[in-house]
């Protein structure tokens, strides 16, 4: 497997500064993949896979990861349909698989957690969104709303019944669970082309970033007639994925197929493009902000895992008055 091309397409930090990182071997005699746990990132440094805390193989390649806030657990998508959990031991030496199902038929796409970590869903290319109870590891809710693949599927960050889908059928869905029709199709006729990847804002109750299929990086109020889309172009491709600084949520980072890494400041003010990083040499698939620091990581098909100081970055592109990330 390590002698092997490894694509890295997930990266997940949690509240501790641990971070995990999932990757499929797409060119070895089996289809497989694997997790890596890390107890700390040396943010300075980018990261080597094969010096991880942990390493565990997986049957199937890992497309997504999200943790299950302060439990020490952590779902795996996995393009062979199944959804995995695994379990961090009390001293943080391994790492174990507590329950697997395949639910899915077809590669599950995205996997996110609500707020309150007693829910998380789960998303594949056949259109299908699934809910499930966290405890008793169970689908309690199956929707088919999208007509094809959902490129991504994520719960708000503070409210526990509330998620938002995109899918290569156009439509972007925000879904609330406690009606009996959850899904309201959201307008997006400012946006020139189909989305791909979406992240609810951080302590605003209707603000979602979008990605979509050409490059560009929209900020919508997702209450029908209130504001006005912002949209900025981040990248020439295919945004794969995007992701909110923890510590300063005006700031926006986005993964695309062009193989770079760009943040972005959004604010009443307008948007603007803060810094841009060019130094993966495939399609960039995963990100994550460190949560004790100004650094953020991506990870790539190229099989490496980048860390980037934004702060520095920012202040050589003569945007140092746009952000502020020191961390207490």
């Amino acid at each position: 497997m390590k002698k092997s091309r490894r694509h890295v397409d997930a990266i997940a930090s949690n509240a501790d500064g641990s971070f995990i990182i999932g990757g499929s071997c797409l060119s070895n005699r089996y289809w497989n993949g694997s997790l890596f746990y890390f107890n700390e990132i040396n943010s300075d440094l980018d990261i080597n896979v094969d010096k991880s805390t942990i390493f565990v193989e997986l049957e199937a390649g890992v497309t997504d990861v999200s943790w299950i806030s302060e439990t020490g657990r952590l779902i795996a998508a996995c393009d062979s349909g199944a959804i995995e959990v695994w379990e961090l031991s009390n001293e943080k030496d391994s790492l174990g698989c507590v329950a697997r199902t395949v639910e899915h038929d077809n590669i599950v796409s995205a996997v996110s957690v609500n707020a309150n970590s007693s829910k998380f869903i789960s998303a594949d290319h056949n259109g299908c969104v699934k809910v499930w109870n966290v405890d008793e590891f169970q689908p309690v809710s199956v929707y088919h709303g999208h007509s094809d693949t959902i490129w991504c599927a994520a719960f708000h960050s503070s409210f526990s019944d509330t998620f938002a889908s995109c899918s290569q059928d156009g439509n972007i869905f925000i879904w609330d669970l406690r009606q009996a029709k959850p899904a309201n199709k959201l307008e997006r006729e400012f946006l020139p082309s189909l989305p791909t990847c979406i992240a609810w804002q951080p302590g605003v109750d209707h603000s979602l970033a979008i990605g979509t299929e050409n490059g560009l990086v929209a900020m919508q109020d997702c209450r029908v007639g209130v504001g006005v889309p912002t949209v900025i172009e981040m990248h020439t491709r295919f945004v794969h994925r995007l992701a909110f600084a923890p510590h300063q949520t005006n700031l926006l980072a986005s993964v695309s197929n062009d193989c770079t890494s760009a943040v972005a400041t959004f604010s009443n003010a307008g948007s603007s493009s803060v810094c841009r990083f060019s130094d993966h040499k495939d399609f960039v698939h995963g990100v994550s902000w460190n949560p004790l620091s100004s650094y953020l990581h991506t990870c790539s098909w190229d099989g490496t895992v980048k860390s980037h100081d934004v702060r520095q970055a920012a202040a050589e592109n003569n945007e140092a008055s746009l952000i502020c990330l020191d961390i207490n």
